[in-house]
């Protein structure tokens, strides 16, 4: 607010500035007099206990998804935080021997998990990114912040990350004949979406339901955009 846009009521994209230099914050938000922000609100429980809106954090998740409170183990794991190990059996699991090494546009799949075989993260053009004459480029080859997995762990201000999995597979998806439901999990926060031949049906913290299309064209398989 001010003449200038000089002032900063700490709303953070939550909220609206009020006369007196607070915010007036969105539903599922609280405005802290010590931080002068918007942050979250857990039905009542400080912004530490939350990750979201009304979506409790995890005292502790070690191998699984927080999902409002409450620690979704990963198959192969359980136990409240999901830190004990068990056996995982795959009923009509396939073997493939003298496979080919790992492409996201291979039709021989070598996991359950199809993010192991796909392709490394690209930086790319998002509105409003200092640089427009980017925004036509797939790989605008900047550096970005990552964990010691790989994994992105955090994106400059208007910056977006992308990645392709199961592409040029001719549209032989796994398992399309069947039930054709594929899920995304995922931890962390930010802006996840799916597109090409890929359509969300669910969406919900930490997990993304979605169902594929089998097509042709250019832009066939599955892009996934992390803003």
């Amino acid at each position: 607010m001010g003449t200038n846009c000089e002032i900063d009521c700490g709303c953070g994209g939550h909220g609206a500035c009020k006369s007196d230099q607070t915010c007036q914050c969105d539903q599922g938000f609280f405005f802290n007099t010590i931080s002068k922000k918007c942050e979250f609100s857990c039905n009542g429980q400080s912004s530490d206990k939350c990750y979201g809106p009304n979506l409790a954090a995890c005292a502790s998740c070690v191998s699984g998804t927080c999902n409002n409170g409450v620690c979704v183990c990963w198959p192969g794991f359980s136990g409240s935080d999901c830190s004990t190990e068990t056996t995982v059996t795959y009923p009509n699991s396939n073997l493939g021997l003298n496979v080919g090494g790992l492409s996201y546009w291979s039709t021989q799949h070598l996991f359950k998990n199809f993010f192991l075989q796909s392709s490394d993260w690209v930086t790319q053009y998002y509105p409003n990114y200092f640089n427009t004459s980017l925004q036509n480029t797939w790989n605008t080859s900047e550096t970005f912040d990552k964990r010691s997995d790989g994994y992105p762990s955090s994106l400059v201000s208007n910056m977006s990350l992308g990645k392709l999995l199961l592409k040029d597979i001719q549209g032989k998806y796994p398992n399309i004949t069947q039930t054709n439901n594929y899920v995304l999990l995922y931890d962390g926060e930010g802006i996840l979406d799916l597109g090409y031949d890929a359509s969300i049906t669910e969406q919900s913290a930490g997990r993304i339901k979605f169902t594929v299309t089998a097509s042709s064209g250019a832009n066939n398989g599955i892009y996934l955009k992390l803003i």
